[in-house]
């Protein structure tokens, strides 16, 4: 989807369910090997209780979003900020949603993007991330190659 045939209001999400096995690949991948991510006795007593998966692999569904589905292939993140309001745990299933809010000069536009995870247990929706606004810059198809 190109800048131009973008609308205020547009939006797109994915959900997926982070399972032990993507904890595992990009714990090694990462090296990050903090208690917090890895060792549920040593993050049991800490501030969230037990485990939480890596802030990355939440915000990398956004990525996929963005570089997928809205605005999709050929588009390049400019900016980026990130608030993690409350832990998502292994076995959560997350949903990364992206919104324009705003359409710039030059083919950019301003996304609003949250990733908000629901606990099979609880089956309730918890906000996990507060909203992340990106300058996100769209590759004119025609000056690009392949």
């Amino acid at each position: 989807m190109i800048a131009q045939s973008l609308a205020v209001g547009d939006f797109a999400q994915v959900a997926k369910t982070l399972t032990e096995t993507e904890l595992s690949l990009l714990t090694g991948i990462s090296g990050d090997f903090n208690p917090f991510h890895v060792d549920e006795v040593a993050s049991a007593a800490g501030r969230f209780g037990g485990r939480v998966v890596h802030g990355m692999l939440t915000s990398l569904l956004i990525c996929t979003v963005l570089g997928l589905r809205l605005p999709g292939p050929k588009t390049i993140d400019l900016e980026q900020t990130l608030r993690f309001l409350g832990p998502v745990r292994p076995g959560d299933t997350v949903t990364a949603r992206v919104e324009v809010i705003e359409l710039l000069p030059k083919g950019r536009i301003r996304l609003a993007t949250d990733a908000a995870g629901r606990t099979a247990s609880s089956r309730l929706r918890e906000k996990r991330w507060s909203s992340v606004r990106l300058r996100m810059a769209i590759a004119s198809r025609h000056n690009q190659p392949g």
